[in-house]
């Protein structure tokens, strides 16, 4: 689970979520969401966000346009009205220093929420719950888009069979 939190971490918020492989949509078997969510949070909560020139120690940077910022800030709070929950961030931060988004998590995201049908290409984390390894399948074909997905299981098997299922 902690090389797993590990991973979702990094392929969310590096280069702000900027990056065409970025992760976007973590799918969580339902018994374990609760505790992914406190550990995700626990280490987002210590990213430390700012200019990499200003001469502190940065993790998340700015995003590269105006724009960008706010579709990210649109998608997030439709999502939010669709019932998502807001774990950390959900918000511009550093307003006075430039384009800066929060580094964010949703929580209880649904499949046909529009922020999992779209690249938000920002710092947004989607936790999307599911019950069994065919739901979590469908869920993860069911978009347009898709350039990269990993898997994380304790059971190679079951791994590999879900992997090789992911078109």
């Amino acid at each position: 689970l902690e090389v797993a939190v590990q991973s979702a971490l990094t392929g969310t918020f590096i280069n702000c979520g900027q990056n065409c492989v970025a992760s976007e949509r973590i799918l969580v078997q339902d018994s374990i969401a609760g505790e992914l969510e406190r550990r995700l949070l626990k280490v987002a909560s210590q990213l430390r966000q700012g200019s990499p020139l200003g001469g502190a120690v940065v993790d998340i940077g700015a995003m590269a346009t105006p724009l960008q910022v706010d579709i990210v800030e649109g998608l997030v709070a439709r999502a939010v009205e669709q019932g998502a929950r807001v774990v950390i961030g959900g918000k511009r931060a550093l307003a006075a220093s430039g384009e800066y988004f929060a580094p964010t998590i949703l929580a209880d995201v649904t499949p046909d929420m529009e922020i999992m049908q779209r690249e938000t290409f920002g710092p947004v984390m989607l936790l999307c719950s599911f019950v069994d390894d065919e739901q979590a399948i469908a869920i993860a074909n069911g978009t347009a888009f898709a350039l990269s997905s990993s898997v994380f299981s304790s059971n190679r098997k079951r791994a590999r069979a879900i992997a090789d299922a992911v078109a």
